[in-house]
Formats: C-alpha cells, structure tokens, sequence
C-alpha cells in the first residue's frame, strides 16, 4: 500500500513537471504566451480540417505524414485551437515522463532516476522551439522503443515475439508521421538483428522479421484503405514521400552540431564506464548502433533545432549509462542537487523571458489579427467560402479562426519553388473555378506588387482577371471582375 501511495505522488509529481514545463516551454499552446510558429499553425489548421470532414492531401495539402493529422484532430477534440494542444502536449510529456522513468530503473535507484528527467527537462528547453511539432510527438513512440529494447539488454536478455511487434508499431507511427523521426527506433532494430545473429539466436531472428512486418500492417492498412476509398492513395504517396524527397538534402554540419558532439562525448564516456565494470562487449554494439542512426536522420535536410529533440532517446540512454557507474553515494548527491538547481534555473530564467515578451508578441498578432479582420469585413459571410488566401503567414487561419477553401493553402511559393507542378495545379484552379476573392498577404512591403510573386502564371491570372479590392499594410484583397 506504502508503495502504491508513492507510485502515485510521483506520478501526479511527474504530471505537474509536465504541466509546468508546457506552461513555460511550449510557447505555441501556453495560456501564458500569446505566439504561433508556422509548423504548429499548419498542424493545428489540419486537425481542425479534418475534423470539419474534409480530406489530406485531396482537399488540403501538406507534406507531414497523416499520423500528424489524426494527433492533432485529437487535441482539438479536447479543446479548439491552442487549448487542445496544450492538454495534448501535457499528456504527451507526462508519457515520456512515465517511459523514461521506467528505462533509468532498470539501471538507477528513485534519485537517480529524477536526475535523468530533470536533465532531460535541461536539454529539452533549448530544443522545444515553442512546441507542437512532430519531433516533439515522437518522444512517446520513440522511448516505448527504447524501454523494450533496454529491457532486453540490461535486464530479460530474452526477445519475445511481442516485443518486436511493440517496437515494429513504434516504428509505423512514425514511419506514417514522418520518416526521419524514426532514426533511434532503426538503430534498435540494428542492434536488436545484429546481436541475435551473433549469439546465433536464429528463433529470435525470425521474430525481428516476421514480427516487426505484421506491425507496419494496422496502420498501414488503415490509411490504404481510407485513401483508397477517397481515391487518393497517389496524393498520399505524393504528399508524405515524393515532395519530402524533392527539397531533402544529404547529412551536413549545420550550426545546432554542437548538440550531437556533446551526444556522441557522453554516449562515449558511458559505453567505456560500462564496458569498465561490465565487460560485455556488446553494449558498444548496443550504444553506437543508436547513437549513429539516431545522429545521421537527425541531420538529413533543413537541420532546424527542433530536430535535435530526436536525439533524447540517444540522450537518455548515455546518461543512464554514466549515471549507472556512479557508486560513491555523495557523488550520487551532488549530480542530483546539479540536476536539480540547473532544472530550477532553466524554468526560472526561460519563465522570465517568456514573461518579458508577452507585450511585444500581443502587439504583433493583435496588430497582425487586426489588419487581417479590416480586409475580411469587405466580404459578406456567405462569401468567406469563396476567398483564396495566397501565401499567408500559417498563423493566419489559426488567428483568425477561419478554414481555408483550397488545396494549396499555406507556402505556395515555398512549395511550388520544390516542384512546378503545384504552380501549374493551382494556376489551372484558377482558370477553371476562380474565386471570387483572393487575399494575399504583403510582408509589410509598402511597395509591394504583384509581379513579386514568384508564381508568375498566378500574377497574370490575378491581373487578367481581378481587380484590386481594398489594401492596408499587411494584405491586398482582389475580386473577380
């Protein structure tokens, strides 16, 4: 009973640290910031889409997996907009909370495995980039790996044919919300393949194949079917694979590589220590199998700093393994009371920036919402489905609490500059069903005009066949002659 009651203070521990950390970190769902990232904008306009009944890829266009989509719908389940995500990104947090919890105990006593989460919480901050993003979703999926996986290395040394089918569901959900993301969970299956063929335990071999491909089935048969029934298993195929690989680049050093450095010093330092006591040769085996993988999908592409949230499982595993080697208890002490007092720093210091910068991002998206509402009351309500917003800023639909009406929504000219065929596609939209208004959005560019756009096609369609509406600073409204 004793132990039930502490089970449960920490877990409402645990759920209160993810709260808090939301609260201040998660810059894009927090009651208390007022801010939008154009990622989560997007994200959040695709739940509330698909929600409305509409379908991805066919009716709105966005390269991210559909699994994104089904995660967002459900937060605005929960709540509309901001509110929805900020009780999904709590339970989400609270998951990965629960998972690492669960993978330091196979190696460190209660104390140390709080350490763990609050330098997880550490790393975590300067990664976040305000929240709401697919890295950030991948935690859950990804540590439900790593747990099985380490219970086999550190603890069963036994695969059981569920585990692999755990981890091969892992795996699909990511490989359905967005490839990369999936870097750790392959290191483990590297790691998992490799070792059964050296212990030449060829039953345990069979259940890494078989398993793991029966587990891409439920998902993967669910989105075949739904897309094949809405005719657009292309547009799936399209959105999730062909246009990712049309703007992805290679591996290369980018400014945030000062994070996978550090990785790769500490996954060092505890594969050695462990080595040291253990002398089993296969945790290098079982570390850098990770760490490689995990590194290398990491930085494939625009290396933006919420990316790098990809490498916590790596993170975790690292620490775990130096914090297990620590056997002098008031070494033990003085890395937990570090943990503590830098957790207690990064909320403190992050808390008052963001505090500090509530006025001046009020001022920019009311300023922002503002100029908006002063075009859209030029249209008659029973007209806002006939509007085409071009190239505006994804907060936009999220602000002003509107839906887009067309495939091709948000980046356009982002989108079109990767393939031209989403010019041609949009440009034929027009000519063949034209809207009888289209917003676009300036910049703030006083001199703006419309040849800027780089879709030239959409220029002479706007200049042939619309006329200049109303205007302020931020938008330019035409409608159809």
């Amino acid at each position: 009973m004793l132990n039930l009651k502490r089970t449960y203070l920490f877990n409402l521990f645990l759920l209160f640290l993810a709260f808090m950390f939301v609260f201040i970190f998660c810059a894009v769902s927090s009651p208390l910031t007022i801010y939008y990232t154009c990622d989560s904008s997007i994200f959040m306009t695709m739940g509330r889409l698909f929600i409305e009944g509409k379908t991805p890829y066919i009716d709105f266009f966005d390269h991210k997996g559909p699994v994104i989509i089904l995660i967002e719908a459900l937060g605005q389940l929960f709540a509309p907009y901001r509110k929805g995500i900020f009780i999904l990104e709590i339970l989400n947090l609270f998951f990965v909370f629960i998972l690492i919890n669960k993978i330091a105990t196979l190696l460190l006593n209660r104390k140390m495995t709080i350490t763990i989460i609050l330098l997880f919480i550490v790393l975590l901050s300067s990664t976040i980039s305000g929240g709401n993003s697919t890295e950030e979703f991948s935690l859950t999926p990804l540590f439900i790996a790593l747990y099985v996986t380490c219970k086999f290395f550190f603890k069963s040394h036994s695969l059981k044919a569920s585990d692999i089918f755990i981890i091969g569901l892992c795996f699909s959900s990511l490989f359905w919300l967005r490839l990369n993301n999936a870097g750790a969970i392959c290191g483990m299956l590297f790691f998992l393949f490799v070792n059964s063929i050296a212990r030449k335990d060829y039953k345990s071999l069979k259940n890494i194949i078989v398993y793991f491909l029966i587990a891409q089935l439920p998902l993967t048969l669910l989105f075949v079917a739904y897309f094949y029934y809405h005719d657009g298993l292309y547009d799936l195929i399209y959105a999730t694979f062909i246009f990712n690989f049309k703007y992805t680049q290679p591996p290369h050093i980018g400014k945030h590589i000062w994070l996978s450095l550090l990785l790769i010093a500490i996954a060092i330092t505890g594969t050695l220590l462990q080595y040291k006591k253990n002398r089993d040769k296969s945790i290098f085996l079982f570390t850098f199998s990770i760490l490689i993988f995990n590194i290398l999908t990491s930085n494939i592409g625009y290396v933006f700093k919420h990316y790098l949230i990809l490498l916590m499982p790596s993170y975790i595993l690292s620490m775990m393994l130096v914090l297990g080697c620590i056997s002098d208890d008031k070494v033990k002490k003085i890395v937990f009371y570090i943990s503590v007092v830098s957790a207690v720093a990064v909320f403190t210091v992050k808390g008052n920036k963001e505090i500090k910068s509530i006025p001046e991002n009020r001022r920019k998206f009311t300023s922002y919402s503002d100029s908006a509402k002063k075009i859209l009351n030029n249209i008659q309500p029973n007209q806002m489905n006939q509007v085409y917003y071009y190239k505006v800023d994804p907060s936009f639909y999220s602000i002003l609490r509107v839906s887009p009406n067309y495939k091709y929504f948000i980046l356009q000219e982002w989108q079109g500059s990767h393939d031209a065929n989403i010019y041609v596609e949009i440009n034929e939209t027009m000519c063949k069903t034209p809207p009888l208004w289209v917003m676009i959005e300036k910049k703030d560019n006083a001199d703006w005009n419309i040849n800027e756009l780089d879709n030239k096609g959409f220029c002479h369609i706007i200049e042939s066949l619309y006329k200049p509406f109303s205007e302020n600073d931020n938008f330019i409204l035409y409608k159809y002659k």
